[in-house]
């Protein structure tokens, strides 16, 4: 089994890679500035948000992702490590 970690901007609609590594304490690092960036803005507040308001289009989160696949490079598990608030776009 190889293990690839992601750091993943994520909306309501999909998610895109910002930075991978098959270093963990790599991977964990980036986040971790990214975490910080966000930390100087307020949160959104997503609470009472229903699943079809219109407002998820507007935030996003960041999140550390391990990916873990096979000898033949199926995608056999996908696990978040961690994860911010969500934040206006």
């Amino acid at each position: 089994m190889n293990k690839m970690f992601s750091v993943n901007y994520t909306t309501r609609n999909g998610s895109s890679s910002v930075f991978s590594s098959s270093s963990y304490s790599e991977a964990l690092r980036y986040f971790e500035c990214e975490k910080e960036k966000l930390s100087l803005n307020t949160p959104a507040d997503i609470s009472g948000w229903g699943d079809s308001d219109k407002a998820w289009a507007s935030v996003y989160f960041v999140e550390l992702i391990e990916y873990v696949a096979a000898e033949d490079g199926d995608i056999v598990n996908i696990i978040s490590l961690a994860s911010t608030n969500y934040y206006y776009i």
